[in-house]
């Protein structure tokens, strides 16, 4: 995946640490240690990865340009959701994270997104991902009850917490005004899943 380049340090690192970290669950996976505790430090092992390349990102792009780019940390949040955000983390499944941002840097946050998601697909990791706004992950919420379950297991990965925060307070407060009309998309969509997938 490194498209014919040389990975970089930091990237080689994270790879390393993965794949060893990996091992050393599988052992102990083997030696009886519960599934549940397995899933909780794969997600930490993932947490780890994902935090050492956002910041060389980050770090990285303000060493370039440090006028369009030396606030970006402040502007921007990873958010795990799905089982990574339930912290349930299974071997091998992929990392659900989604890019949160302010406005004031949409114009920006796509050459960061690019690099990030380079550099995890490199360590071997399997990234679904999404870049969006506090405003755009409501409305894709109020619209879709799947991304709206999934959404309501984040948690804050690294970048500024406050952006998170602020999103899942107005992410509960609109699903409470909304409960009438959303659970039973909720219940609807999650038994559809079921029939599908079982």
């Amino acid at each position: 995946m490194s498209h014919g380049l040389t990975l970089s340090p930091v990237v080689l690192a994270a790879k390393t640490s993965l794949q060893e970290g990996r091992q050393k669950l599988q052992v102990q996976h083997t030696q009886g240690s519960p599934g549940i505790q397995v899933c909780a430090k794969l997600t930490d092992l993932a947490d780890n990865v994902v935090g050492k390349l956002f910041t060389e990102a980050i770090n990285d792009l303000v060493e370039v340009d440090r006028a369009a780019f030396g606030n970006l940390e402040e502007q921007v949040a990873l958010v795990a959701h799905g089982g990574y955000g339930r912290r349930e983390l299974a071997p091998f499944s992929d990392i659900d994270l989604m890019i949160l941002h302010r406005s004031a840097i949409s114009d920006r946050v796509s050459v960061l997104a690019e690099r990030l998601l380079r550099d995890l697909s490199d360590t071997g990791l399997i990234i679904g991902h999404s870049v969006r706004t506090t405003r755009q992950a409501l409305a894709l919420s109020c619209e879709d009850p799947l991304v709206l379950t999934s959404l309501l297991e984040s948690r804050s990965v690294c970048g500024n917490s406050e952006i998170v925060d602020r999103f899942l307070q107005r992410l509960r407060q609109a699903t409470h005004r909304h409960a009438r009309t959303l659970l039973p998309a909720i219940d609807n969509a999650r038994r559809e899943e079921r029939r599908q997938y079982g």
